[in-house]
């Protein structure tokens, strides 16, 4: 490594505080629990949506106690095979969306039995304290374990970015129906809107919002899982 190469820094958060559905559901299943992937939030009031990955079975009742939290507004079990399990969890003022309004980049996220920690990276020329003190300052019960400084050998996006890397996966006419689609509540339970109404309010077919609702979603998860911009996955990383 050469004297000038940049460094980020990786701080390092660690969190008991089972409000946090990370935690809370690596309680109930007493096992371990990674954060797979995100959808950041698309407005203030929205919520960020995250896709928590474990290798245990997990119960109904085990999914039913992420809907004490007060930061849960909606969680269900995506599905399951004979290794991994998913649950995506919808969650208000997560620890993710504090990061990026304060200039930093969530890495893995993963908790066992009860405890989770954290990796955030601050890019070169960014300001690890005051990301620090943000994050601490919106989430008091995470405690900073340590610091480190690492070359920045793979890109590092800000939210900004990323939603825009997103986006760019899609035509414009199928990122309009996707996000008239989320405004409106399509994609909650009980539903919102209709497809139907989707295509009424933009002026088209209920038929031709079907497709691009299915080609948008296809896009997104390709770029979320195929080519991991979340950087998110669910195996374990070597020890």
């Amino acid at each position: 490594m050469s004297d000038t190469e940049p460094l980020a820094t990786k701080l390092v958060f660690t969190l008991e505080d089972d409000a946090y559905p990370l935690v809370r559901l690596s309680a109930a299943i007493e096992g371990e629990v990674t954060v797979a992937a995100r959808i950041p939030a698309t407005g203030r009031e929205s919520p960020t949506r995250e896709f928590l990955c474990t290798d245990t079975e997990v119960s109904e009742t085990a999914v039913a106690s992420l809907h004490e939290s007060d930061r849960v507004l909606d969680a269900a079990a995506r599905g399951h095979d004979r290794e991994t399990c998913v649950v995506e969890v919808h969650v208000t003022d997560a620890v993710s969306r504090t990061v990026s309004e304060a200039g930093g980049i969530v890495g893995t996220a993963s908790a066992e039995a009860g405890r989770a920690a954290f990796d955030v990276f601050v890019p070169p020329g960014g300001d690890p304290r005051a990301t620090a003190g943000a994050v601490v300052d919106a989430h008091p019960s995470l405690a900073l374990g340590a610091v480190r400084h690492d070359p920045s050998s793979t890109p590092l996006r800000t939210g900004p970015q990323l939603q825009q890397r997103l986006r760019d996966r899609a035509t414009a006419r199928q990122w309009e129906v996707l996000r008239l689609a989320y405004e409106r509540g399509y994609f909650e339970r009980p539903r919102g809107a209709t497809q139907g109404d989707v295509a009424q309010a933009l002026g088209i077919s209920q038929k031709t919002v079907s497709q691009h609702l299915r080609a948008a979603q296809r896009h997104l998860l390709t770029g979320l899982f195929d080519d991991g911009l979340l950087r998110g996955t669910c195996t374990k990383p070597d020890d």
